[in-house]
C-alpha cells in the first residue's frame, strides 16, 4: 500500500469517527474561532462535505474570529443597523476561512468596523426638525433608537452610547466625544488571539451621510509606497501625515485605481463598493468613502467609492 493509500484510509477513518462522535466535534468547535473551525474541519476532511455544509456555515465565519465583539455586532444586527467588515486585509480575511490549508495566518490584519443606524432614521429625524428644530435621537448600548429631547432620556443618557448616525465599538469606561470636523479613526489597543485588529471611524454628525476620507494604502505599507502615493500627507490641519489607523483600500490592476471589498453582516455576503463620480442620491448609501493623499491632486483614479444600503 503506498503512502498516499494510507493517508486517503487514515483521513476517511478520522472522518467517520468524526461523523459518529457529533455532539464531541460540535462541542469543539464551539470553543474554536472561524479560522481554527476552518483548519480543523478541513484536516479532517469535512470541510468540503455537503452534508456539513451547515455546521460550516454556524461555525466558519468572520465573526467568531473577533469574540470580543460578536454579540455587540449580533445586537446591532438585530435591531436592523448597517454592520460591516470594510478594509484592504478584508481578502486575507476571507481567505483564511475559505482556504485553511493554503493561506497563511500570520500577519496582523486590520479591518473596519462599519455600523450605520438603520436606514430611515435619518428621514424621521430630518422630518421631526421640521416641526421641532432641536430634536435627536439617541442609540443605546442595546441597539435600540430613542428620541428626544425628553427628561426620560436626559435621565438616563449613562445608558445611550451614541447620538451620531455611525455607532462606535462601545468600550469600557469611555467618555463619547463630540462631533467631529473631520475623521477621527480609532482602534483596539492590541490585535486579538486571532491577528484581527479592528478599527473604527467617528466623522459625521446625526442626519448626514457618512463621508469617511482616509488615504488609500495601510499605515504598514506607506514607507514601501511613497514613490506612487507621494509622501502620505493628509490635508488634516493639524499634521503632516496620514492617520495611521485607516484600513486601507486595495490597489487595483491599474496602479491609479483601488477597489474597497466589504463584508455585510446583515446578508453575510462579500461585496466591493460602488465608484462613484459624485453623490448625488445620498438616501441610496450607508457610506461614502473618498481616498486621498497629500495635500492637492492625489495620484488616484478613483477617489469616490459608496457602500450601498
Amino acid at each position: 500500500m503506498s503512502r498516499s493509500e494510507r493517508n486517503i484510509r487514515q483521513r476517511s477513518r478520522l472522518e467517520d469517527a468524526c461523523i459518529r462522535c457529533y455532539p464531541v466535534l460540535t462541542a469543539i468547535l464551539n470553543h474554536l474561532s472561524g479560522s481554527d473551525a476552518a483548519l480543523l474541519l478541513a484536516v479532517i476532511g469535512l470541510y468540503y462535505n455537503v452534508e456539513w455544509a451547515g455546521i460550516k456555515m454556524k461555525f466558519v465565519c468572520l465573526q467568531r474570529d473577533v469574540p470580543e465583539h460578536s454579540q455587540w455586532i449580533d445586537t446591532m444586527v438585530l435591531n436592523g443597523h448597517k454592520a460591516l467588515f470594510v478594509g484592504s486585509d478584508l481578502d486575507a480575511w476571507v481567505a483564511r476561512l475559505r482556504y485553511p490549508l493554503t493561506c497563511k495566518r500570520y500577519s496582523i490584519l486590520r479591518v473596519w468596523l462599519a455600523v450605520r443606524v438603520r436606514y430611515g432614521v435619518d428621514a424621521e429625524l430630518n422630518k421631526r426638525r421640521r416641526a421641532r428644530p432641536w430634536a435627536y435621537f439617541m442609540v443605546t448600548r442595546e441597539g435600540d433608537v430613542v428620541w428626544g429631547p425628553s427628561r426620560t432620556t436626559r435621565r438616563l443618557r449613562s445608558l445611550f452610547w451614541t447620538d451620531n448616525n455611525v455607532i462606535p465599538i462601545p468600550r469600557n469606561s469611555e467618555v463619547l466625544e463630540p462631533i467631529l470636523p473631520h475623521v477621527a479613526w480609532r482602534g483596539t489597543d492590541i490585535p486579538n488571539e486571532n491577528g484581527i485588529e479592528l478599527v473604527w471611524a467617528q466623522a459625521t454628525g446625526a442626519g448626514q451621510l457618512p463621508f469617511i476620507k482616509m488615504c488609500p494604502t495601510q499605515w504598514s505599507d506607506q514607507r514601501l509606497d511613497r514613490g506612487q502615493e507621494g509622501w502620505h500627507r493628509t490635508t488634516l490641519a493639524w499634521t503632516e501625515e496620514c492617520d495611521r489607523m485607516a484600513p486601507g483600500a486595495v490597489r487595483d490592476t491599474r496602479r491609479s485605481a483601488f477597489r474597497m471589498p466589504y463584508f455585510d453582516l446583515s446578508t453575510l455576503e462579500c461585496s466591493e463598493t460602488v465608484h462613484l463620480r459624485e453623490v448625488t442620491q445620498p438616501d441610496r448609501f450607508a457610506f461614502v468613502i473618498e481616498l486621498e493623499c497629500t495635500p492637492g491632486p492625489t495620484n488616484v483614479a478613483n477617489k469616490l467609492h459608496g457602500i450601498l444600503w
